[in-house]
């Protein structure tokens, strides 16, 4: 199985697979995006890989590589919806790969409430929601109150993946 680079977003989510399903695959970390896992399966060079939709869209659509499921809490979009998650195949794993706005730690309360208006405002616009699924990417909008509840969980399954490695740092 091809997952991207050692540490990065999509090696962990291929970790977290595995660890979620059980199964004894050799994950071979690619250099660059990606892309370069897609291409590996593309040249049967590895038969699974573990990256972003976006990554994928082209090969997915040309018919070089079949999309099997997603790590997403929820499904995809058209025309991708018939995809199952990894949760409805019975196994417990969920990994997203979030982006986040954010500000300075001391900006004024003021300041927070019309920023977060305005970026709950922007990701509801039926423009944006467009935009993202033409790039292959999720819209969902977290609530600043509730980000770090929803993280929590993926926080302690990259803790145990990463200390598992030997690349875990943390402060004191």
């Amino acid at each position: 199985m091809a997952t991207g680079w050692l540490g990065g977003a999509w090696w962990v989510a291929a970790q977290a697979f595995l660890r979620g399903t059980g199964l004894e695959i050799n994950a071979i970390p690619t250099a660059g995006s990606g892309a370069m896992s897609v291409a590996q399966v593309a040249g049967g060079h590895t038969d699974l890989c573990i990256v972003a939709l976006g990554a994928a869209r082209s090969m997915i659509e040309g018919g070089q590589i079949r999309l099997l499921a997603t790590l997403g809490e929820q499904r995809l979009w058209a025309p991708y919806e018939q995809v199952p998650t990894i949760k409805e195949l019975g196994y417990d794993v969920i990994y997203e790969s979030p982006n986040f706005a954010m500000g300075p730690a001391k900006m004024p309360p003021a300041i927070v409430d019309i920023l977060t208006k305005a970026v709950k405002q922007a990701v509801d616009d039926p423009e944006f929601k467009k935009y993202c699924s033409d790039r292959g990417a999720r819209w969902n909008y977290i609530p600043p109150d509730q980000v770090i509840a929803k993280f929590d969980k993926q926080r302690e399954i990259m803790r145990v993946i990463m200390g598992k490695a030997g690349i875990l740092k943390e402060s004191n």
